[in-house]
């Protein structure tokens, strides 16, 4: 029964970059790399489970 209370083992990785283009523009990247010991992360291409997730984003901000 102990089994049924203990949830997944997760850990996180992510790295950035910055770049300042000019004093009003900034461009931003980061990838992000998510994993368990159990397959809790929902693949929606087909509807599985997995042990790992991916995530890139990218962003632009601009200030005025």
């Amino acid at each position: 029964i102990d089994a049924c209370n203990k949830g997944a083992n997760r850990m996180a990785l992510s790295m950035g970059l910055s770049y300042l283009y000019d004093q009003n523009t900034t461009f931003k990247l980061e990838y992000r790399m998510d994993r368990a010991n159990a397959p809790v992360f929902l693949d929606v291409k087909d509807g599985s489970y997995k042990k790992t997730n991916h995530l890139l984003g990218a962003a632009v901000v601009v200030s005025f």
